[in-house]
């Protein structure tokens, strides 16, 4: 299991004031806080983005939505930790809250596999793609595109924006992970080691030593324990105001990456899950006992338990596997 080191993206409900302090406050094991790439709109960080660090393994960000005249509050940005002496990395891509974005900050996709990426656009004879800032003129006018057999070379930073307007800042910003090694695979660069056991509640196995990297809301060998409502954090030692963790961003080191918090989704991570799905971007499938719908937030079912095959405190167990099927 990794140990948790988490960058939470809160937007604010109110305009600043002017008198917030304009550098980054250090504390605890955080050495930087710095844009990580050029998308259009600003080469350094916004004096108007709040960072608080309540603890040395948490980060958190606060970006004023209003948006007039200060276009370089989007982009893609990047803390640095120290674990033990070693920097540890998160990079948080923030797009314009508005009509194009794509609905998912962060996509982790394995060597060989094939993923679609699209953005909530209608018209399309003016959208124009980036990738980790090139131009990518063959996916002119496209709202959505394939990208079969995915490489290790196809990782970045994705933008999709509208022809002469990405100087605004208006446009969808995503990151896509491509871990070294295939699904299932562990031991990088070598990828020599097959690791049967996989992780539950969507979390994802370390390409060094093929451990579970939980999500937000998740913990355990396997991933398999579920928090209270609210709560985040290795031990769940931390909690979002109120215990309401709807509309933040939690990212977390590569292969996670950024996803809502558990029972949200979309790109501003207010959605709440449809019935039937649940966790972190809603990435989980109930299993419930007459296709009941479980808690969006953790995937318990109700008291009719779980369905046939299934067991475990959320039902995604099942006896006749060791694994995650």
């Amino acid at each position: 299991m990794q140990e948790g080191v988490y960058v939470v993206l809160r937007p604010a409900t109110v305009q600043l004031d002017g008198n917030e302090p304009t550098e980054m406050i250090r504390h605890g094991n955080v050495t930087s806080f710095e844009r990580h790439l050029f998308t259009g709109t600003g080469t350094g960080v916004p004096a108007e983005i709040r960072t608080w660090y309540p603890c040395s393994d948490v980060s958190e960000i606060t970006i004023p939505q209003n948006l007039d005249n200060k276009l370089d509050r989007t982009g893609v940005f990047r803390h640095t930790f120290l674990d033990g002496g070693d920097e540890v990395h998160v990079v948080t891509p923030v797009q314009w809250r508005g009509r194009l974005t794509f609905s998912k900050a962060t996509r982790t996709v394995y060597r060989g596999e094939t993923l679609v990426i699209s953005v909530s656009k209608r018209s399309t004879h003016r959208l124009r793609w980036r990738h980790d800032g090139k131009v990518i003129k063959q996916w002119n006018g496209s709202n959505s595109v394939t990208m079969s057999n995915v490489t290790s070379s196809s990782a970045g930073v994705y933008e999709c924006y509208i022809n002469n307007w990405r100087q605004f800042g208006q446009h969808a910003i995503m990151r896509l992970i491509v871990p070294d090694c295939p699904r299932n695979f562990a031991n990088a660069p070598i990828c020599n080691v097959f690791v049967a056991l996989g992780c539950y509640n969507g979390g994802l196995q370390l390409q060094d030593d093929g451990a579970c990297a939980c999500p937000v809301g998740f913990t355990g060998t396997l991933c398999q324990d579920v928090y209270a409502e609210g709560m985040y954090g290795t031990l769940g030692q931390h909690q979002c105001p109120g215990r309401d963790c709807s509309g933040s961003l939690f990212c977390q080191p590569d292969p996670l990456g950024c996803s809502c918090a558990a029972g949200f989704k979309g790109s501003t991570c207010t959605e709440v899950c449809d019935e039937g799905r649940y966790g972190a971007d809603c990435e989980g499938v109930c299993h419930c006992a007459d296709n009941s719908t479980c808690n969006p937030i953790t995937g318990v079912c109700g008291s009719g338990g779980c369905a046939p095959c299934w067991t475990g405190v959320n039902c995604q167990q099942r006896p006749e596997y060791s694994a995650p099927p």
